[in-house]
């Protein structure tokens, strides 16, 4: 069973006024085999979702390839309809006229790579591929770098006029175009107890330049300037010779500062419970 998750986040510091926005959430079930370095995993929303957004479309798509010291993930996403998750600043009275809106639209294509160093003691695959078994405690330091395409746009400004503070720079948004290239370089640790039950926690920061334009009335383009972002690899459960069940949990966060005052931030991931036998 697992859940993808993404959402946009708009603040300005100036007026500490932000809003941010999720589609609506679902529970994915199916089913995976692994043989060796190769897996497939299929699954389907089986109508568990919360279904508050009418007409809205989702599109995603996800691919991981895990040997003993390379990570490679792959995803596609394009998300229609959206509903505010969060917000301060503005009249909460308000809120519910507002809750969501069908017309915002987001497309995001990443890259991701990483090598791991100690990886004759420490194990990708065994908390996140479950075709291995790591029987003692270890960590490594991880290193890559990752490519990552974001587009969002709105019919009108995100923030609706009669929730809008007439002097703040967010009002007009509506629509950001932003391409990134970032190097990765953090450290992930697995905790083993008694050979079978395992703690893996992993942060990998990034650092690199994006560019791309964004809207506010009128189009303004970014120069090329920093990218910030991180990334955390998560998971907990038992591993044994033949059974195995756990919790897995990824998350991608990008810092995207637009001006002075107004910021911007994307989140995205998945988290997943898994059951599984050995043959």
């Amino acid at each position: 069973a697992n859940n993808k998750f993404n959402t946009f986040g708009l603040w300005d510091k100036s007026l500490n006024s932000s809003i941010r926005y999720r589609p609506d959430l679902g529970v994915n079930f199916g089913i995976g085999a692994a043989y060796k370095m190769l897996s497939l995993d299929i699954s389907t929303n089986l109508g568990f979702s919360e279904d508050h957004i009418s007409n809205s479309i989702y599109r995603d798509i996800q691919g991981r390839v895990l040997a003993s010291k390379h990570y490679v993930r792959f995803r596609y996403q394009y998300y229609y309809g959206y509903k505010i998750d969060y917000i301060t600043g503005y009249e909460a009275d308000l809120l519910d006229a507002y809750e969501t809106r069908t017309d915002i639209r987001t497309f995001q294509f990443g890259l991701q790579y990483l090598y791991s160093f100690n990886y004759g003691k420490f194990s990708l695959k065994a908390p996140f591929a479950m075709n291995e078994r790591q029987k003692q405690s270890a960590g490594s330091f991880v290193a890559g770098a990752g490519f990552h395409m974001y587009t969002l746009d709105a019919d009108s400004a995100l923030i609706p006029n009669d929730l809008a503070l007439l002097t703040a720079n967010e009002n007009t948004f509506s629509e950001l175009n932003v391409v990134s290239l970032m190097a990765n370089f953090g450290y992930m640790y697995s905790i083993v107890i008694k050979g079978r039950f395992f703690i893996t926690l992993g942060l990998i920061p990034g650092i690199g330049i994006k560019n791309g334009d964004y809207r506010v009335g009128n189009r303004i383009p970014m120069t090329s300037s920093l990218a910030l972002g991180a990334q955390s690899m998560s998971a907990i459960g038992y591993n044994g010779m033949r059974i195995f069940v756990g919790l897995q949990l990824f998350t991608n966060y990008y810092y995207l500062p637009l001006d002075k005052d107004l910021k911007s931030s994307v989140l995205e991931g998945r988290s997943a419970l898994y059951f599984g036998y050995r043959f």
